[in-house]
Order: structure tokens, then C-alpha cells, then sequence
């Protein structure tokens, strides 16, 4: 269905931001 897909594209979208910020969390730290 669709809410199923957009279900996933929520879940992959919001790992895609986290490991964004941990990324921006260690370059900070290693600064």
C-alpha cells in the first residue's frame, strides 16, 4: 500500500539524518 512505502521512506530517511549528525558529531570532536 502506500502508507507502506511512505512508512519506509520515513524510516530510511530518518536513519539517513542520524547518521548524518553523528557524522557532523565526530568531525566536531576530532576537531
Amino acid at each position: 500500500t502506500i502508507a507502506a512505502h511512505v512508512s519506509i521512506l520515513q524510516i530510511a530517511f530518518d536513519k539517513k539524518v542520524l547518521i548524518f549528525d553523528l557524522l557532523r558529531l565526530f568531525e566536531d570532536g576530532s576537531a
